[in-house]
């Protein structure tokens, strides 16, 4: 690469700076003509589009709410006035405000319509004749407004008094309602799907929902993946901070996949219970079966409850495409909602309100952890003694009690070939599943540990079907230890977990899976979470309305606006056909079709011309870089030739000319030492080159 001269750099430059003098003005006048160009299409355009749709709106607004009840309550799910006292707590609670483009009314009814009947967003854009930008980031708006309620619409609890006389709870004095799980299914990346996939296969998010006598949601709990039981989520429920709170000497009813301990009444398990199985004429014979009966009845709220909340909202129905935490305030805007319609609406086409009781508000200290327990068994024992007492049913009969098994005592070395079959079971592929294990992996467990023990007589059931339970349990508590607890450390010498006595006896208290765990060596741990870690449901997406709320508050929760997205959304119920459909003109759609057209060609051409501006002048600054080397260089070059003895000034400006005009010669002249450096310019000045 020959050297540039003095002049030719010159002129370089100068060409330079002519070329990104012109690029500048070439770039300002384009931006000077699109902001012109928009200008133009703001004024004339937008203006009298939005003129001409403002009436249609309007209009079609007038259809869905102030028409007639029947169609308010059709798209809706609610009449006017239930409608308008929603709007009216969105403004002064929600913090919503009417703007110069929509008012809270029509935000609001776009809000509900979309979890009423859970249609697409194409659907949405043409009944409520705006774009899918504007529907997603008032969604969003109206959502946070709704979750800002929470205090209000949340319902307090009331307990049963002893005067009742409802045939369903007089039975159960200081009962503060009933409490239960439902599933709700969701979409969630390929990752996650595992922790969500339940025993049926399908993919949800497990919902602890607490409500009252009269229906109303008194407490709600989403987030929990749909592989969680549901003793664990009431466990999580009751330890949170703005949790599940149970004021000591009363309750709630659950079902019997719950511990029967304070606070929570459980019905007797192997006893007939559901009420399917007292409609066919039989009667109870037993104050167990009796106290199923009465329990069955009075807890049916809570499955009602849920019943009417799918049933009320289509978006509760089928997956969603939100986001996993969107999704979440979707289903607490849902029972916030539902709360507020069974409030103000005395008819309900979806529920005939026909219950009415005086209750009193709980006092006393909550609980702080939920566990099974003896004296709530005898309490339990008694109560349904006594409800038997009171009526004429024949008390001869006793219950039948199943022959009890007799246990088998584990060793450690039984232990350590069961989960060493078991890791075997893992690695081939063939038994694994996102649940945990195929059926029939019992059968071939027992098969295995034949071979290896064959004197131990294990069966896969009850004996390696109990184990494994327990000891999955186990190594899942000493994990929940690591992610959720504080001062816990594994010695992984010994293979236990380490902590002060005072720091576990505390966990223990709200975590009764970890009793016995302390300072025990458990040599499986690290195989047994290999196995059944992965896919296990952690509760890190769950949340209550006021967790929700403080989150929205402070601005710590995500923005959704502009990710919600409705395009892959399931078509819901269909509207009713009382709705007229908006008329769009012919003339407005080719003037926005032209417009678009306009719009993304000059974005098109806005985006070509800042390439071409970015490409040049990286260029220009490669050519700048290269020059200042090469005026670096022929300095250098020039001191390093003055150094040498015995040359006149006319030798020194010729040796140097002739070395920096090649760049190899160059090179080669600083890396000499000074004898071979003087050698070189009497050759020059000979007139020879002393590199060929």
């Amino acid at each position: 690469m020959a050297r540039l001269m003095v002049s030719k750099k010159k002129e370089i430059r100068s060409i330079l700076e002519s070329i990104r003098s012109l690029l500048n003005v070439i770039s300002l006048f384009h931006v000077w003509l699109y902001l012109l160009l928009g200008k133009h299409y703001e004024d004339h355009v937008l203006k009298s589009e939005s003129y001409f749709t403002h009436d249609s709106r309007m209009l079609n607004l007038h259809n869905i709410i102030f028409h007639n009840d029947t169609t308010c309550i059709s798209q809706l799910r609610m009449n006017r006035y239930t409608f308008f006292k929603l709007c009216g707590m969105l403004r002064t609670i929600g913090k919503l405000k009417d703007t110069r483009h929509v008012t809270v009314e029509e935000i609001t009814a776009l809000f509900v319509h979309i979890l009423a009947h859970h249609v697409k967003n194409r659907v949405i854009i043409n009944r409520f004749m705006r774009s899918g930008e504007t529907i997603s980031r008032h969604f969003n708006e109206v959502l946070k407004g709704v979750i800002r309620l929470q205090s209000h619409l949340l319902k307090q609890p009331e307990a049963v008094t002893e005067t009742s006389t409802d045939p369903k709870w007089k039975w159960f004095k200081n009962c503060l309602g009933a409490l239960d799980g439902t599933y709700i299914r969701i979409n969630v990346p390929e990752v996650d799907k595992p922790r969500y996939r339940t025993r049926k296969n399908d993919i949800t998010t497990n919902v602890l929902g607490v409500c009252s006598q009269d229906m109303q949601f008194t407490f709600v709990l989403p987030g929990w993946e749909g592989s969680a039981a549901d003793s664990r989520v009431l466990r999580d429920a009751v330890s949170r901070r703005h949790g599940l709170k149970v004021p000591r000497g009363f309750y709630y009813l659950v079902d019997a996949g719950y511990p029967n301990g304070e606070g929570f009444l459980a019905p007797y398990r192997g006893q007939r219970y559901h009420l399917n199985d007292w409609r066919t004429g039989y009667q109870p014979t037993t104050p167990q079966e009796f106290f199923n009966i009465k329990h069955s009845s009075a807890r049916n709220v809570i499955e009602r409850c849920f019943g009417l909340l799918k049933r009320r909202w289509a978006i509760l129905r089928s997956p969603s495409f939100y986001p996993v935490q969107t999704h979440n305030r979707i289903i607490l805007a849902c029972v916030l909602l539902h709360n507020h319609i069974t409030r103000e609406m005395p008819t309900d086409p979806f529920r005939e309100l026909t219950f009415t009781e005086n209750f009193i508000h709980p006092q006393g200290e909550p609980l702080e952890y939920v566990d099974a327990s003896d004296q709530w068994q005898t309490w339990r024992d008694t109560m349904a003694t006594e409800m038997m007492a009171t009526t004429s049913v024949d008390k001869d009969s006793t219950a039948s009690t199943a022959p009890r098994v007799g246990k088998h005592q584990w060793t450690p070395s039984e232990d350590a070939k069961l989960v060493e079959s078991l890791y075997e079971l893992y690695t081939m592929g063939t038994w694994k599943c996102d649940t945990g294990f195929k059926s029939g992996y019992l059968v071939q467990l027992e098969k295995m540990l034949a071979t290896k023990i064959p004197a131990a007589g294990l069966r896969a059931c009850p004996h390696i079907e109990s184990r494994v339970k327990t000891l999955k349990k186990q190594a899942m508590a000493i994990a929940d230890m690591f992610q959720s607890g504080s001062g816990f450390s594994w010695n992984d010498v010994d293979k236990m977990v380490e902590a002060e006595k005072i720091v576990y006896d505390t966990w223990v208290k709200t975590h009764p899976a970890a009793k016995g765990l302390f300072r025990k060596p458990f040599p499986h741990y690290d195989t047994l979470i290999e196995i059944f870690g992965k896919d296990r449901a952690n509760g890190l997406g769950a949340t209550t309305p006021a967790a929700e709320e403080e989150a929205i508050e402070a601005g710590a929760a995500n923005d959704f606006n502009g990710t919600t997205q409705f395009e892959d959304g399931l078509e819901g119920i269909e509207v009713s056909s009382t709705q007229p459909q908006p008329s769009q003109s012919g003339m407005s759609l080719g003037k926005r079709k032209s417009s678009d057209v306009w719009t993304r060609t000059m974005m098109d051409v806005s985006t070509s011309m800042k390439t071409l501006v970015d490409g040049t002048m990286v260029y220009l600054e490669k050519i700048g870089n290269a020059i200042s080397e090469e005026s670096i260089l022929t300095k250098q070059i020039s001191e390093e030739v003055q150094k040498i003895e015995g040359l006149s000034l006319l030798d020194v400006l010729k040796v140097g000319k002739d070395i920096s005009k090649d760049l190899y010669m160059s090179n080669v002249f600083l890396s000499l030492p000074d004898a071979k450096r003087k050698e070189m310019v009497s050759e020059l000045l000979r007139g020879r080159n002393p590199t060929n």
